[in-house]
């Protein structure tokens, strides 16, 4: 039988490594721990008519003995399938060897511009959002990360977002208790509609209201309300005045059954996404009683 010269043995062997290597080479760096990033959490801020800010906390782990610098952040914003926002923008600061750190990166988000970019969205609603995040760090310090250079690190996140619309604010009637040359105190019922999709918890009610043309309530009442979505109630708020700043004309107009109106004013309250300020306006005639 003949034998296999040594030499060609070697060969043989090292022909089997040649083809295997690659994957095994594969396998193992896949072994290898890597950075990862998980969201924590996602906090809004600064909720108004115009915007909203959402903060996504970014937990970014690292295994290796070297720190990692973090250098970019790119991410995108979606309803429905619909992209609304997207960008990338520089990160600072660095991941500990061995350690973990919490990134907080907020995303602004202008209801104005979402609107325009989909188009039946409207106000008052509440939307399911998708998040895609990527952070990516700088490995080119990490002994065997092929290629060295950037590491990118995506993670995502569902959740809701409100579009905040304006109360709907109607004055309904004015009841006289007393409307003469030496009093003149009354009881005003407002209609007020939350026109949103989530409730609105009121606390306080500023308002501006103009009989004719004359200015007879500029004040501040702590209220507690709860709104709930697309409900209606009416508040009933004291109304004193000096008679000698009405003047006799707006005074006859007043025992006439029915006068002219401008309301003005702000709610504020909590709702499920956080504190809001709701200004209102409106304009029309409302009933005179006694």
């Amino acid at each position: 039988m003949p034998r296999t010269h040594p030499a060609a043995l070697t060969l043989i062997l090292l022909a089997v490594i040649a083809c295997t290597g690659c994957e095994s080479v594969q396998k193992a760096l896949e072994s290898l721990d890597k950075p990862t990033a998980r969201i924590q959490d996602v906090r809004l801020r600064d909720l108004t008519l115009q915007n909203v800010t959402l903060h996504f906390d970014v937990e970014v782990s690292n295994p290796y003995k070297v720190d990692l610098p973090l250098t970019r952040v790119d991410y995108a914003l979606a309803t429905t399938g619909k992209s609304f926002l997207d960008g990338e923008a520089d990160l600072s600061g660095t991941i500990p060897a061995r350690g973990s750190r919490t990134v907080t990166l907020p995303a602004s988000i202008r209801f104005e511009e979402l609107i325009q970019a989909v188009k039946d969205v409207r106000l008052g609603q509440v939307l399911p959002y998708k998040a895609d995040l990527a952070l990516s760090v700088d490995g080119s310090a990490v002994p065997g990360i092929p290629g060295g250079g950037t590491i990118r690190l995506p993670v995502s996140k569902q959740g809701k977002l409100p579009v905040p619309n304006v109360p709907k604010v109607e004055l309904t009637d004015v009841r006289w208790s007393k409307l003469d040359l030496t009093e003149a105190s009354a009881v005003i019922q407002l209609r007020v509609e939350n026109t949103n999709e989530f409730p609105v918890d009121l606390s306080s009610l500023g308002y501006q209201l103009s009989l004719g043309d004359t200015l007879v309530a500029d004040t501040t009442i702590d209220k507690s309300i709860n709104f709930a979505p697309g409900k209606a109630q009416t508040i009933e708020l004291p109304l004193r005045v000096a008679p000698a700043n009405l003047g006799l004309a707006l005074l006859r107009t007043l025992t006439q059954g029915s006068a002219k109106y401008d309301l003005s004013g702000s709610m504020s309250g909590q709702t499920p996404f956080g504190p809001i300020d709701l200004p209102f306006n409106r304009a029309g005639t409302t009933k005179m009683g006694r």
